[in-house]
């Protein structure tokens, strides 16, 4: 299902230098009352769009370089700086910074390599180097001592912590791990086959019920994202869809994210602005 939104260049800000990478909205991220809070660095805000797709409110971006957020259920924002002030700047809803969570400590040698902020509960995660999740602190804005870390993302039933990786990238070929929440005792690994080459791995996540969305960006001839649902019970493929890549030039961290209820919104960069759209594999 496609249900797409074009947002304007004068609400959604997009910079194209001279020198340097020219940058677009850096990531999305859906909250647990259905809106999506886009990243808009340029203009150092987020902004919050209703399910209509209607701006609602935009919050000021307390970091010098944003590049990823995410939301906790009770609305909290967790905003990333791996480039300058090397922190994650934790947000009321309202915008009000409730602390700062370094980044660079045990588990976490440079800011630079932290590819991911993950909100889990009541717990704020940096994800290094596309691995392993480093415990940073709480949606209070309270540093971790003892920064413990997970081995992959946390399924949002609280049951699974999932990873994968890319094990051929010409012949398509991938695997995915289901660890045991409470036990960390390796549940099962199998193998996914795409079918075309791929390029990156660009999501991983589940919906409340489990399920798991994959997201690869794969070149059978022209690019694309290639979105697949996954049975959490033994990793079998349930589904797959594809979506438009984009091919605008500018810099982005996060164009999908998983909603509670299942499917994902992406953020495509065009050269007339942003499509919000709703895809669903399942």
């Amino acid at each position: 299902r496609h249900a797409p939104l074009q947002i304007g260049q004068r609400r959604i800000g997009r910079e194209r230098r001279q020198e340097g990478d020219a940058e677009g909205p850096m990531s999305i991220a859906p909250d647990s009352k259905g809106n999506a809070l886009v990243l808009d660095q340029v203009n150092g805000r987020i902004v919050r769009l209703g399910p209509d797709g209607k701006p609602i409110g935009t919050l000021k971006v307390p970091v010098t370089a944003a590049q990823d957020l995410a939301v906790a259920d009770d609305g909290k924002i967790a905003v990333l700086d791996r480039l300058s002030d090397k922190t994650v700047a934790v947000m009321s809803p309202d915008g009000k910074v409730l602390g700062n969570l370094p980044l660079e400590g045990k588990g976490v040698a440079e800011g630079g390599g932290v590819t991911s902020v993950v909100i889990d509960g009541d717990d704020v995660y940096a994800e290094y180097e596309h691995g392993p999740l480093v415990l940073l602190g709480d949606t209070n804005g309270n540093p971790s001592a003892d920064r413990t870390s997970i081995p992959g993302r946390p399924s949002r039933d609280g049951k699974t912590i999932w990873s994968t990786g890319i094990t051929d990238a010409g012949a398509g070929r991938l695997w995915l791990s289901a660890f045991d929440r409470a036990t960390m005792q390796n549940r099962f690994t199998r193998e996914l086959t795409m079918g075309t080459p791929v390029r990156s791995i660009v999501l991983l996540d589940t919906d409340l019920a489990g399920i798991v969305y994959l997201g690869t960006v794969i070149d059978s001839g022209e690019e694309a994202i290639l979105l697949t649902c996954i049975a959490p019970t033994d990793g079998h493929v349930l589904g797959s869809v594809e979506l438009p890549a984009s091919s605008m030039p500018e810099e982005t961290t996060h164009d999908l994210a998983v909603l509670d209820g299942g499917g994902v919104v992406y953020k495509h960069l065009e050269a007339s602005g942003v499509t919000i759209g709703h895809y669903d594999c399942r």
